[in-house]
């Protein structure tokens, strides 16, 4: 075992630090809390089917599981006869899960950021739109690309 003298153990420790700090910044990767998402993801869903029912009618609304993250459901609303939008359920301020849209509007409970059936930031505190996913509705099949 080769001994070091404290100056030579600071200069190796540093350096060390120095790589596990570069690992957050691509050498490797770091949790930082976001999931990895996987490529395009397709999910259709009946309408006529429970839970998924509330979209028969214009401004009905459910949340959906994102099959890249479970964690962050996605919001579907039924904004015409023939038109749905898809997007994100989680806050673009704190990350707490939006409320479904009622009246128009998408609140989030935690600090009442105000979104639109689209997910466009209305009011409040959130720096952004809520993440919006390409959504099509055909005849009782809504299709999303998540």
């Amino acid at each position: 075992m080769v001994k070091k003298n404290r100056r030579e153990f600071l200069a190796d420790a540093s350096k060390m630090a120095i790589a596990a700090g570069l690992g957050c910044y691509g050498l490797q990767s770091c949790d930082n809390g976001e999931k990895p998402s996987s490529a395009d993801t397709t999910l259709t869903l009946d309408i006529t089917a429970a839970p998924n029912d509330a979209l028969q009618q214009t401004g009905g609304a459910v949340y959906v599981v994102n099959p890249n993250d479970a964690d962050r459901p996605i919001i579907v609303v039924r904004v015409s006869e023939t038109q749905v939008n898809a997007f994100s359920s989680r806050c673009t301020h704190a990350g707490c899960k939006v409320n479904l849209p009622s009246g128009g509007r998408a609140v989030c409970p935690c600090h009442n950021a105000v979104f639109d059936t689209a997910g466009n930031r209305l009011s409040g505190p959130a720096n952004g739109s809520l993440t919006s996913y390409e959504a099509a509705l055909n005849g009782n099949i809504v299709t999303i690309r998540a």
